[in-house]
């Protein structure tokens, strides 16, 4: 697939991504024990259908919403010790 027309994996996981990025960002606003998946989906600008379509309910939205922050912030920890060159460097760079 080209890059202009993302395959069907390529968009649900973009789509994916788009809901927990949405999730985390209201969970920071709301708290984690009053986010709701009507607030997630408002946030997003998707229905509760597409949110239910990715996961199944609000714990799942959580956990995936979590997984992609934390790998979000693992990435980032590996893109800054690849550029970090002696040891020392990689300790600031941590």
């Amino acid at each position: 697939m080209s890059a202009s027309h993302p395959s069907t994996s390529e968009r649900s996981e973009r789509r994916r991504r788009e809901v927990c990025e949405a999730a985390c960002r209201v969970i920071v606003r709301n708290g984690l024990e009053t986010t709701t998946m009507r607030d997630i989906s408002r946030e997003g600008g998707f229905t509760t259908g597409v949110l239910t379509h990715y996961f199944p309910d609000k714990h799942a939205v959580i956990a995936g919403a979590f997984q992609a922050a934390s790998d979000d912030w693992f990435d980032e920890l590996r893109r800054r010790l690849g550029a970090a060159g002696t040891p020392a460097e990689q300790l600031v760079a941590i």
